[in-house]
């Protein structure tokens, strides 16, 4: 035996204690993403107004929630502050309940706002703020840890009269952070680095001879950003287009003096300021409705040069003339290069409404037919806060498409469904959020790890509140890492902990503490698929059932007070809640020993 394996052990004992001592000290680990859909995650659940959340995904599967929060307490009292807290991947919140205070504000009052993450994990917010002088746009960075890097107020990047509203931020691939917002009748934009300096000197502004209103930006390849903007001619009533511009890192335009014209025939809904999404590759996919001639969505792509790769004016979701629709919502697989695009349907008197959904490929060809797919035909309930998110179904991408589904006011429910590649529906509708009550401004995203999660306001409480849940590519909620003790009749001595989760993607640390026989000189644990009622044997009671598949052993053997034993697991996300059981037998000393067993749930 290496005489070195016992030192080893040993530190590597007192490093796994020492994070698990922090980690407990610095997350409430009691709330995670529920398996009853009655339940659901609360975010913010205060006594008071709590609206218009947020979420975006972060690279180790979590995400960070956002959200205005009108807070008696505040000072001033019931201004809608702007509040955030960070999810880990189970849905328990890193962060103290409630979240933190980025901005205490005095608005009766909400427009729309900015939440974005950068390439180092942080969080990223812009807002109207009005806690200096007058109305002014602020930027904050927030660590993983809940630190303000731009300090309590942020960075102010106005100081004006003027009308400002619904501003939006991204963090660049350089590291940078660029900031756009409406300001009267113009777009503008700055650049700040790590520390919130200002790089650019003066903004960009974008004006014309009529209105420019910022409709959404994303941040892009080599440090740049793409944004799209609504344009009419001043006047109520006039078309509104809708056009996307490119900016480098140097302040340069990289479509064109002119932008592209994603919409120049017909008109957006007025009040409407489509979202897009970034495909990975230097260009973006858009969808949007319109107003005239009809309520009909289309979609279209750019690529980094700013090409149009769909026909100009974009691609209709569907052909049927009878019917209309509104309200798109993106996903796109950058892998299979295809986009999908879900919708509300409404009849022509829009009376009655349904949910569909389709599919593009990278020309901009209708996959799932002509009229598309329906996930709700026309008639029953209401349908509403349509909301899509790509889905990892089997070796394929799919998509996952979650909606109000509702019977009356204040009756609405949550439900998702999935469907594949190929436009099959994967089972019937998921029960999201149960729990009748009025559920709106419905966002779901993708997390790099593979699951879906959703987010939205929710007043089952009495009080509209912020609620989260997440969907598994299986259809099943929740999916958190467990291991539970299995004690038989108590004989044996309770020896075997699990010191971290057994998540998906990272080690899970088993400890086995020899106090029971502190001559042992090693300690096995035997995994196998199941847990079995006790069987007496002379060491003890064998809680384990032999004859299910066997899954793994591991040996330590050194002169320490708790052996420690590693299991890397896989990071595939279909292995989210496989069980399995194990059992520990401390070897030698005073005699071979078996210790309590521990029931295992995979997961996130």
């Amino acid at each position: 035996m290496d005489r070195d394996i016992p030192a080893r052990v040993e530190a590597m004992k007192n490093v796994l204690l020492g994070l698990a001592a922090l980690g407990a000290a610095a997350a409430p680990a009691l709330a995670q993403y529920p398996i009853d859909p009655a339940l659901n995650l609360a975010v913010a659940d205060g006594a008071f107004e709590e609206a218009q959340p947020k979420v975006v995904a972060t690279s180790d599967g979590g995400c960070y929630v956002s959200w205005f929060a009108s807070d008696p307490s505040g000072s001033p009292a019931f201004g809608y502050d702007v509040r955030l807290q960070r999810l880990n991947r189970a849905g328990q919140p890193e962060w103290p309940a409630g979240g933190i205070l980025v901005a205490d504000r005095g608005f009766s009052s909400t427009q729309d706002y900015g939440l974005a993450v950068d390439p180092s994990g942080n969080a990223l917010l812009a807002f109207r703020d009005d806690r200096g002088v007058g109305t002014q746009i602020t930027a904050a960075m927030v660590t993983p840890a809940s630190l303000q890097l731009w300090g309590p107020t942020g960075v102010q990047l106005t100081s004006t009269t003027d009308f400002l509203a619904a501003p939006k931020i991204c963090g660049t691939t350089d590291g940078h952070v660029i900031v756009a917002w409406t300001q009267n009748n113009t777009v503008r934009l700055q650049r700040l680095d790590a520390l919130g300096a200002n790089t650019w000197g003066s903004d960009i502004v974008l004006s014309s001879g009529g209105a420019f209103s910022l409709s959404d930006m994303h941040a892009s390849d080599n440090g740049s950003a793409i944004f799209s903007f609504v344009s009419d001619s001043g006047s109520f009533g006039s078309p509104r287009e809708l056009k996307a511009q490119k900016v480098s890192p140097a302040k340069v335009p990289l479509w064109g003096a002119g932008h592209v014209a994603l919409l120049d025939s017909g008109s957006l809904q007025f009040g409407n300021f489509p979202t897009f999404m970034p495909d990975g590759a230097g260009g973006a996919v858009f969808a949007w409705y319109t107003s005239s001639p009809s309520l009909e969505v289309y979609a279209q792509r750019l690529d980094a040069a700013g090409n149009e790769l769909f026909p100009h004016n974009g691609v209709a979701v569907s052909t049927d003339a009878s019917q209309l629709r509104v309200g798109p919502s993106l996903a796109f697989d950058a892998t299979e290069q295809e986009l999908f695009v879900a919708y509300e349907e409404l009849n022509s008197s829009q009376s009655i409404d349904g949910v569909s959904a389709q599919k593009f490929d990278a020309a901009g060809n209708r996959m799932w037919g002509a009229s598309g797919l329906a996930l709700q035909p026309l008639g029953g309930n209401d349908y509403g806060d349509v909301s899509a998110a790509e889905l990892t179904v089997g070796s394929t991408d799919g998509l996952l498409v979650t909606y109000s589904d509702s019977a009356g006011f204040g009756q609405d429910q949550l439900v998702s469904q999935r469907v594949d590649d190929a436009g099959g529906l994967l089972g019937g509708t998921i029960p999201l959020s149960t729990t009748p009550a009025q559920k709106y401004r419905v966002t779901s995203r993708t997390t790099p790890f593979g699951h879906v999660v959703a987010v939205w306001q929710d007043d089952r409480s009495g009080s509209p509140g912020i609620f989260a849940q997440d969907v598994l590519p299986s259809g099943e909620l929740g999916g958190a890492a467990g291991a539970v003790p299995i004690l038989g009749s108590g004989t044996n001595p309770v020896a075997l902990l699990s010191l971290t989760p057994p998540m998906l993607g990272h080690v899970w640390s088993v400890g086995v503490d020899k106090s029971a026989n502190p001559g042992a000189i090693a300690t096995a644990i035997f995994g196998y698929a199941a847990a079995s009622a006790p069987v007496a044997l002379p060491q003890g009671e064998l809680l384990l059932d032999l004859t299910s598949p066997y899954v793994f052993v591991s040996v330590v053997a050194g002169p320490v007070t708790i052996d420690n034993h590693f299991f890397p697991v896989p990071g595939s996300i279909d292995l989210v809640g496989i069980q399995l059981a194990c059992q520990a037998a401390l070897v030698g000393g005073a005699g071979d020993l078996l210790t309590n067993g521990l029931q295992v749930t995979l997961g996130l």
